[in-house]
């Protein structure tokens, strides 16, 4: 069926639809989208999350030889996942800069 500009189409697509308009639902679509380019996928996700573990444990050892030199007794409180982390949305760039 070939479809025309305008009020013509309009006929055309709700005679060709039996007379009522149908929505199309795309949704698989949005989704594999946001899957495939939106998200960061899990491994990737995984690889940041170690690399935090990693982080946090130079900051301990950092903060344990300070406290030694200096006579203090600083720490860290506490560990939280926060945002995008703990929400598990952390989204993706084209470079892929996080996970250098």
């Amino acid at each position: 069926m070939i479809l025309q500009s305008g009020k013509q189409t309009e006929r055309q697509l709700k005679a060709y639809m039996g007379g009522e308009w149908h929505m199309y639902d795309i949704s698989a679509e949005f989704n594999k989208f946001y899957r495939n380019k939106v998200v960061l996928r899990s491994a990737d996700q995984h690889k940041l999350r170690e690399k935090k573990k990693l982080n946090i444990s130079r900051l301990k050892s950092g903060l344990q030889e300070y406290n030694e030199e200096k006579g203090t007794s600083y720490k860290i409180c506490e560990e939280r996942v926060q945002g995008s982390m703990a929400m598990h949305t952390v989204v993706q760039n084209d470079e892929k800069e996080a996970l250098r």
